[in-house]
């Protein structure tokens, strides 16, 4: 009996989220999602260019990839500007390296990639933290 009140809960679950499925793609298609013309045509914007700005390294692909990919496969100039290497557990580098592999396979050339690493930064968002817990 239990496996049929599993398999009965499977069922319904999986109608449920097939359900969900058939209405996101109704309101996609509605919204003219599919075969609609890019916002953005390189012919029409010729130079056109993205810049982001991330505050640590790995933010761009956890946050921001399917973005840059859209960008990126539309031959736009993507430039990335993160605002500190990441080095609070002393891996600053290795986060470096990180950042500029996530950004080839995003499709953005290490020459569009710059990384601050300015001292005064950390020092004065960790200011701004303990101002406020304190």
């Amino acid at each position: 009996m239990e496996t049929l009140g599993l398999g009965l809960g499977f069922g319904l679950l999986s109608a449920l989220i097939y359900t969900y499925y058939l209405c996101i793609r109704n309101i996609y298609r509605k919204s003219g999602g599919v075969g609609r013309d890019p916002p953005i045509s390189v012919k029409e914007k010729a130079g056109a260019a993205a810049l982001l700005v991330t505050a640590h390294p790995d933010d761009e692909c956890m946050f921001f990839a399917p973005a840059l990919l859209r960008l990126t496969g539309r031959r736009l100039s993507v430039h990335l500007l993160c605002l500190s290497t990441g080095n609070f557990y002393k891996q600053g580098e290795i986060r470096k390296k990180e950042l500029l592999q996530s950004c080839g396979l995003l499709g953005i050339p290490s020459s569009r990639v710059n990384i601050l690493d300015h001292r005064y930064i950390q020092i004065a968002i960790v200011q701004s933290i303990t101002s406020k817990l304190y």
